[in-house]
């Protein structure tokens, strides 16, 4: 049995601009330090 994708939904609020790959890139890198990193 395939297991179920998970998502996270974000709203972003700035007074400037933000580019979408720097945004991905911090969330991206923030969710690793927070709940580490799979081991296969």
């Amino acid at each position: 049995m395939r297991e179920k994708k998970r998502y996270i939904a974000f709203k972003v609020r700035s007074d400037f601009k933000i580019k979408k790959e720097e945004l991905s890139m911090a969330i991206w890198g923030n969710a690793l330090s927070m709940l580490g990193e799979m081991k296969a």
